[in-house]
């Protein structure tokens, strides 16, 4: 006997996909690893920035594939800097707690 077909309850939401949403990243996605380094030393590889997301911008890779970028606005350095970074490279929440302030 097949099992019956589970109805969804809800509507499922990734989280980074929503305006006004808090993100973190990697520093070295920001900027070069050098910069980060300079800045950084030793922990530019381990720093998390936050974020809140602007806008989800959706598109097409050169092979036709669907690709989903996000304009996330992150303070780094004391300044803010808008940046369009892929989704894998944008993590929703804010950063963990064993972060160096940046």
């Amino acid at each position: 006997m097949p099992t019956p077909v589970r109805q969804k309850t809800g509507e499922a939401r990734d989280a980074q996909l929503v305006v006004g949403a808090a993100v973190h990243s990697d520093a070295i996605n920001l900027s070069n690893f050098a910069k980060c380094s300079r800045f950084l030393g030793a922990a530019a590889k381990t720093t998390m920035v936050s974020g809140v997301v602007i806008e989800v911008v959706r598109g097409k890779t050169k092979a036709g594939r669907g690709k989903t970028d996000l304009r996330v606005t992150w303070q780094w350095l004391g300044r803010e800097m808008d940046k369009v970074l892929a989704l894998r490279s944008v993590r929703a929440g804010a950063p963990p707690g064993t972060t160096s302030p940046v």
